[in-house]
């Protein structure tokens, strides 16, 4: 008798697209670095306002960083770069960058038009993107947000992988989805508590919404039966 055929993830070679500006390489290369680990497959990054306002007429990114504070190569600083691409229609998720986390005047300046506010300091840009665009747009949106590189950057590999793959499809009982892999309703339970925990969530319940409202497996939002 032939071996069941297995499923698969079949996801897009992208994810979630950024843009960011700042004028310190050094920044520019741990975001790059940071939102690629979070499975953003397209990083776009500029050291000038121009650069900035030119890429979000020609695209719409799932998310723009604007530094407050550029230097000298910028014909404007920050929060006039803000106004400017806003005034161009851009309704894009926007998250200002500045160093001086205690800067309240400008904190409350980047927020009248910005969705939020980043500090440099920040240790993962990735999780910190990934909220704010959940933030924004009621859903984590994106054609791959949960690319495969995402998802291992979040701990959910091999057999955690293949539960979570199963219960896409459909998001049958925990006694179907052990029949479907061949082990016990225990361990299944197990799985998708390590899941949940991995993805901040706290319910399948929570975790089923998730997925239907985001494209997970060959680009197609899953539905709830």
């Amino acid at each position: 008798m032939e071996p069941e055929e297995r499923k698969t993830l079949d996801l897009p070679e992208y994810g979630l697209s950024a843009l960011v500006l700042d004028d310190d390489q050094r920044v520019l290369s741990a975001a790059r670095r940071s939102l690629g680990m979070a499975g953003f497959g397209r990083i776009v990054c500029v050291r000038t306002a121009q650069e900035a306002i030119g890429a979000t007429r020609e695209r719409r990114f799932d998310i723009v960083f604007i530094d407050v504070h550029l230097g000298h190569d910028s014909d404007c600083d920050g929060i006039e770069c803000l106004r400017r691409i806003r005034a161009s229609g851009y309704d894009g998720a926007i998250s200002m960058l500045s160093g001086d986390s205690g800067n309240k005047a400008v904190i409350e300046a980047a927020k009248v038009l910005a969705d939020d506010y980043l500090c440099k300091t920040e240790q993962d840009w990735g999780r910190a993107a990934l909220r704010i665009i959940e933030s924004v747009n009621g859903t984590l949106g994106g054609d791959a947000i949960y690319s495969r590189e995402h998802l291992h950057s979040l701990g959910i590999t091999g057999e955690y992988l293949d539960t979570l793959v199963e219960y896409a499809d459909g998001f049958p009982s925990y006694k179907v989805l052990a029949e479907r892999i061949g082990v016990s309703e225990n361990c299944i339970a197990t799985r998708l508590s390590r899941i949940l925990k991995l993805m901040g969530l706290e319910s399948s319940q929570q975790l089923a919404e998730r997925l239907t409202s985001v494209k997970l497996l060959g680009g197609r939002p899953r539905k709830q039966e």
